[in-house]
C-alpha cells in the first residue's frame, strides 16, 4: 500500500466496497507507515476495515506493542487469598476469592521475535488467533526479471516534438478562458 502513496478516495471506498462484498488485500510494513501516509485518522478508519490481519516480526516496541493489543486479550479466573490479623487470635482470618484478570494472548517480546515467515493471523468473527508458519517454496523462473528498452533517438527526438507542440496548443486553449485584463 505504501508503494502506491496516498490514495485519496481509498478511505471512503473501502467502508461502501464491503457492503457490496468487495474484498480487499493490503499489505503495510508497520501501522506507523499508513499513520505517515495517510494521517491519524484515515489509518485508523484503513486498519478498522481491515478484518483478517497477519502479524509478521516487529523489532519496535511499540509497534509490537500495537500488534499484541490488535491480536487479543484473554480472561481468565485467578484464585486469590486474603490474611487478615487482630490482636486476638479469634479474629484473624483467611478468605479466598476469585478475581477476572486479563491479558494479551501474546506479549510484545513474543512478536518481536518471531521467525521469518511465521505470523498471528487473526480472523472475524468468534475465532481465535492462530500462530501460522509458512514454508518458502521457491518459483521457477519464467522469464527474464527486466529487459531495458532500446531507444531510437530519432523516435524520441519525434516524441519530445510532438509533446512540446501539444504543451504550446494547451496553452494556447487556456488563454482562451482567461479573462483579459486592460491596460490603461
Amino acid at each position: 500500500l505504501p508503494t502506491l502513496h496516498k490514495l485519496p478516495d481509498l478511505v471512503e471506498i473501502l467502508p461502501e466496497a464491503r457492503k457490496f462484498g468487495g474484498c480487499y488485500v493490503f499489505g503495510i510494513q508497520s501501522y506507523a507507515q499508513l499513520e505517515d501516509i495517510y494521517g491519524e485518522k484515515a489509518a485508523a478508519t484503513l486498519f478498522d476495515v481491515m478484518n483478517t490481519r497477519a502479524f509478521f516480526r516487529s523489532p519496535s516496541h511499540k509497534i509490537a506493542e500495537f500488534a499484541a493489543g490488535e491480536i487479543g486479550e484473554k480472561e481468565h479466573l485467578k484464585a486469590s487469598e486474603q490474611y487478615s490479623y487482630g490482636a486476638d487470635p479469634v479474629r484473624d482470618g483467611v478468605s479466598t476469592g476469585k478475581d477476572m484478570e486479563r491479558q494479551t494472548l501474546v506479549s510484545y517480546s513474543d512478536i518481536q521475535s518471531l521467525p521469518d515467515l511465521t505470523c498471528y493471523v487473526t480472523l472475524p468473527g468468534p475465532y481465535p488467533a492462530v500462530k501460522l508458519s509458512l514454508k518458502y517454496q521457491a518459483r521457477p523462473k519464467v522469464a527474464p526479471e527486466f529487459i531495458p528498452r532500446d531507444i531510437n533517438p530519432e523516435m524520441e527526438n519525434r516524441l519530445s516534438a510532438v509533446l512540446a507542440a501539444r504543451e504550446a496548443e494547451g496553452r494556447q486553449m487556456a488563454s482562451l478562458f482567461e479573462p483579459e485584463v486592460a491596460s490603461g
